[in-house]
């Protein structure tokens, strides 16, 4: 991924936990829990796709 990329999703997680905390919907530590768990399953889709694009790009073996 993309370091400007995985940059602005963090700000973003940042302002979006911070509007959150500041109308009483979640505390602090939560939001740091919770950008923490969003950045690791946005990593783990993104090597997935990352793979299989690869996976289907790559020319088929020949068995005999």
């Amino acid at each position: 991924m993309n370091d400007s990329i995985k940059s602005v999703i963090r700000h973003g997680l940042s302002f979006g936990g911070g509007f959150l905390v500041a109308k009483g919907v979640i505390s602090a530590d939560q939001v740091n829990e919770l950008i923490g768990a969003v950045i690791t399953i946005a990593g783990i889709i993104w090597s997935v796709r990352k793979n299989k694009q690869s996976a289907a790009a790559a020319p088929a073996k020949q068995t005999e």
